[in-house]
């Protein structure tokens, strides 16, 4: 229905203008065509460029899936090795732990045992001070007593303790 209302639109023109109709509509069916070709054209241009940017757009997609894939292996694999640490520093840790608390337990043990120790030598060293303050008492004593006798001739070393003790025994 729109083709015949162009055509009689077509024919009053001519008949107006007082060209020939057909001629008149040669004309525009020209000049459709050549507006369809230049169409034509610019979408096949347009057409060609989204092409063009598909091909490239795609070329980077594949590089970038290939460098995708190439980063998920690696991570995958620091990942795996990470874990792998992860399980074998937990041993260690536990490990330790354990060589911890037996290190408490036996440092424990050894106070107790310095402990007792100490208090045997705080007492065998107060017999000793005893003892020899109750030594050096009975040399004073002797050389005093000795004094005027024959053995203060004879010189007593008392440096030497248990030889002065064997002597007084």
């Amino acid at each position: 229905m729109t083709r015949l209302i162009a055509v009689i639109f077509a024919f009053a023109l001519a008949a107006v203008d007082g060209t020939n109709p057909v001629q008149k509509v040669i004309t525009l069916l020209s000049g459709l065509e050549a507006k369809i070709k230049r169409d034509g054209a610019a979408e096949e241009k347009a057409h060609a460029a989204y092409m063009a940017w598909c091909k490239d757009g795609g070329k980077e997609k594949e590089f970038e899936i290939r460098t995708a894939k190439s980063e998920i292996e690696d991570l995958t694999a620091t990942i795996t090795k990470a874990e792998s640490d992860t399980l074998s520093l937990n041993a260690k840790i536990d490990d330790l732990a354990k060589d911890i608390s037996a290190n408490e337990a036996d440092l424990k043990s050894a106070s107790v045992i310095r402990k007792k120790e100490n208090a045997e030598y705080v007492v065998a060293e107060k017999e000793l001070v005893d003892t020899i303050s109750t030594v050096e008492r009975a040399i004073n004593i002797l050389e005093r007593k000795m004094s005027f006798s024959a053995m203060l001739q004879a010189k007593v070393d008392t440096t030497d303790i248990d030889h002065l003790v064997r002597i007084l025994s």
